[in-house]
């Protein structure tokens, strides 16, 4: 069916691109340190506060756009005859995208992560776990982006706005605000998922609409032996 296929092709392409916009929140947050520990901040020398304060701005667009395609591959995830699994990921989708666009923040993030998790765990649901080992690598880093983004925390806020009375008193400066998780959670969690979605497009197609796999593309279980060709009726023959 081509609208199927159009589904999966949507799907694995969503997925794709919410990945990279996680990971451009990594090196955006990471370049927004470097800058900050290259210039001290004084109120002589700003440029730095200024130039963390636009980076710190483009990571929070990626977020919100990554959070949004997130939403977007968990409304168009295809899931067979799993009505229950449907509907999670459906309401988990709509929600996603609708906080997004509201450009809501900590909750729209956490939708976001959670519609990365349903998603992998569909996926290892679908094609088994020794098949998406790469997609439960990625699963555990963004649990526990959701457990961070539902600690208690301050709200993040523009670094010349944060810093604006030190700098006024001569209190030099060097701290940036990352906009993502931490620095290693975010480069873990969003290369794991780079590399689970970027695999799906060497999966035919048919395999993420069929509910099990045909045989011939899944390889045999570690120390299975191959089952043995019967002879044929000739050598049975004296």
């Amino acid at each position: 069916d081509e609208l199927q296929k159009l589904q999966v092709l949507f799907f694995r392409a969503t997925l794709f691109l919410s990945a990279l916009a996680y990971f451009s929140v990594f090196i955006l947050d990471f370049l927004g340190g470097q800058l900050i520990g290259w210039v001290e901040i004084t109120p002589d020398t700003d440029g730095a506060a200024r130039a963390d304060s636009q980076v710190a701005g483009y990571a929070r667009n990626a977020l919100q756009l990554a959070d949004l395609l997130a939403g977007m591959a968990a409304f168009t995830a295809p899931m067979g005859s799993l009505l229950v699994g449907s509907l999670v990921l459906r309401s988990l989708g709509v929600l996603a995208v609708g906080l997004a666009l509201l450009a809501v923040g900590k909750w729209g993030n956490i939708a976001g992560a959670l519609c990365i998790i349903s998603v992998l765990t569909r996926e290892i649901y679908w094609f088994g776990f020794s098949l998406k080992v790469d997609a439960a690598l990625a699963l555990l880093p963004f649990a526990l982006v959701v457990i961070l983004r539902l600690a208690p925390q301050a709200e993040p806020q523009e670094f010349t706005q944060a810093m604006e009375d030190d700098l006024q008193l001569g209190i030099a400066q060097a701290v940036a605000i990352d906009v993502g998780p931490p620095l290693p959670l975010s480069a873990f969690s969003s290369t794991m998922l780079l590399l689970a979605s970027s695999g799906k497009f060497l999966v035919p197609i048919a395999n993420d609409i069929n509910e099990v796999p045909p045989d011939d593309d899944l390889p045999p279980l570690l120390g299975e032996a191959p089952p043995e060709e019967a002879p044929p009726d000739d050598a049975l023959l004296p």
